[in-house]
């Protein structure tokens, strides 16, 4: 019994609607939130990628305008003339203007840490008073006096001249070289220009490369020439691993977790390598993945909630429906329509229309029975018509009299096959060809009545006389156009009955032109349709085709009357 209920009890509505909705929500909730984490995951990483690049191409581009700047220094001291002149004459003179040149160089920038001029005689000017260099008459045997003319303007590395290089960063400078030519073109000497090495930690020292990460220098002979740890000159392995991550390619690099982009320094041998280690983005991510977490929770409990509201509040008007429906017989009166979901409230305005509309062609079934009981037996006493049949018979009467037997004949076959077609074995529907034949022989007979005063035109479509229609709904407004319209004036008048195909539809015309009427009258229904006759040929039309079914009338006073039925091909 248990298992039954707990059975019943999952194949409940409210029950089914909650679960979907539970399992669509928590679904939903997961792929936003991934979605979500992922964009915002990508966001981060696209956004420390480009701080990253931007950093390290503005560190190098301040590098290439600083070294730039050096370099116009250096040119400057090797173009002034009593430089050159010292140089090719050792003048004393020109040797007190060089040592006043040298020292507005260095007064101009204070990165500069000596200048020193060396002639290719050996002649030597500099700021500094203690000089320890290798000079010769011949400079050109002198190894690093060479190496300066072929590396001029080339940034170097170097300790202090003439001493060991060692650990401490504050005897590094980076020196730049530039050869001083006369005016012939010849070699005179070149200018030694030392600049202080922390200059280039103050340029690399602020970029935005996380906790661990750090930015190095790399010269094209895979020396390094800056680094924030003066320990990667010295060990190999470090030395190599730098080397190895300069050659890496450009990018992200998951397995060691860091972002990695290099930069060539204009007009230098150097590369910027800038590594940005991804611990920033590790704690944002976490906080992303938390924050999404805590806030799926609570949507998935909010939708959760609401879906069992929701479904409450749908099921609730349903259960209501399924009530009125196991008990419709014993329903007095609509149900009421709660407010809810579209298809519910839709669907219960529905029922609510079907049990009126059943209701209505209940009552409508018991009028028709009523009005058809009451329509058979008018049907019998107009086909029995004791007026018509005794003007039809006194008229007979009336051409004995006078021995004309040939018109009694004939009135007396149309009176007879009138009443043949009226019967029709006790069938409703007879064809076009036979309403209209019923006509005529009503028209026929009252033709022989009216003499002259009455005319009539009975045209039929050949391609429509076998289509079946409701017997004997021409003869009652024909009739009513003879006694309302033609008979009703004096000189008489014609009446023509007419029947074609318009397209899927059969028109049926009665037009006279007698008497007529104002039509105004009909509209406010303050007139009848011609008395008892034409107000079946109505009802019963309606009865057989319903709305399909149309009857018209167009009348004007002196002008006639016409009155013209539609019918649908059956």
């Amino acid at each position: 019994m248990a298992k039954i209920t707990r059975k019943f009890f999952f194949r409940k509505l409210r029950v089914q609607i909650t679960a979907y909705y539970a399992i669509v929500s928590l679904l939903i909730v997961v792929i936003i939130s991934g979605v979500y984490y992922y964009s915002a995951s990508n966001l981060i990483l696209d956004d420390t990628q480009n701080q990253t690049l931007y950093a390290v191409e503005q560190s190098a581009n301040d590098l290439e305008s600083f070294i730039s700047n050096l370099k116009q220094t250096a040119v400057y001291i090797s173009e002034k003339q009593a430089i050159k002149s010292y140089l090719e004459s050792g003048d004393p003179v020109n040797k007190d203007l060089g040592h006043e040149i040298i020292n507005q160089a260095i007064s101009t920038n204070s990165a500069i840490v000596s200048v020193v001029i060396v002639g290719k005689n050996g002649d030597v000017l500099s700021n500094e008073s203690k000089l320890e260099m290798s000079v010769s008459n011949d400079m050109m045997s002198e190894p690093w006096y060479v190496n300066a003319l072929d590396n001029q303007q080339m940034p170097a590395l170097t300790s202090a001249r003439l001493q060991e290089f060692t650990m401490d960063k504050d005897t590094w400078v980076i020196a730049l070289s530039q050869e001083i030519f006369n005016d012939s073109g010849d070699n005179l000497g070149v200018v030694l220009l030392d600049i202080k090495y922390q200059v280039i930690e103050n340029y690399l020292d602020h970029l935005p490369l996380g906790d661990g990460g750090f930015a190095y220098i790399i010269d094209q002979e895979n020396d390094i020439v800056y680094h924030p740890d003066p320990s990667y000159f010295l060990e190999g392995d470090k030395k190599d691993r730098l080397i190895e991550i300069a050659n890496k390619s450009q990018g992200f690099h998951y397995q060691n977790d860091f972002l990695k982009h290099n930069h060539l320094i204009p007009n230098t041998q150097w590369t910027l390598v800038g590594l940005a280690s991804l611990d920033r983005l590790d704690i944002i991510r976490r906080q992303l993945f938390e924050a999404v977490i805590l806030i799926g929770s609570i949507i998935l409990l909010v939708m959760l909630i609401g879906s069992y509201m929701i479904a409450k509040k749908i099921t609730k008007p349903i259960l209501s429906l399924q009530n009125a429906m196991g008990n419709f017989n014993q329903l007095k009166t609509t149900l009421k329509v709660e407010a809810g979901c579209y298809e519910v409230e839709s669907l219960t305005k529905q029922f609510n229309q079907m049990y009126l509309e059943i209701q209505r062609l209940v009552d409508e079934i018991k009028a028709n029975e009523k009005y058809l009981r009451s329509y058979e037996l008018n049907a019998l006493y107009s086909q029995i018509n004791p007026h018509f049949l005794y003007n039809t018979l006194d008229t007979i009467v009336w051409m004995a009299e006078f021995n004309d037997s040939q018109k009694v004949i004939e009135v007396t076959k149309s009176l007879a096959q009138f009443f043949r077609i009226s019967l029709s074995s006790g069938q409703e529907m007879i064809s076009l060809e036979n309403e209209f034949d019923h006509v005529k022989q009503y028209l026929f007979i009252q033709k022989q009545r009216y003499g002259q005063e009455l005319n009539y035109d009975v045209l039929l479509e050949e391609n429509i006389k076998e289509i079946e229609v409701p017997k004997i709904i021409l003869q009652p407004i024909v009739e009513n156009a003879i006694y309302h319209g033609i008979r009703e004036q004096s000189g008489g008048g014609k009446v023509t009955v007419t029947g074609e195909r318009r397209k899927d539809s059969i028109v049926l015309c009665v037009i006279d032109d007698g008497v007529g009427f104002d039509t105004v009258h009909l509209k406010q229904k303050s007139v009848k349709l011609g008395g008892v006759g034409m107000e079946n040929v109505k009802k019963r039309l309606e009865l057989i085709y319903g709305q399909a079914a149309k009857l018209e009338i167009e009348s004007k006073i002196g002008q006639g009357t016409q009155v013209t039925i539609k019918l649908p091909i059956l």
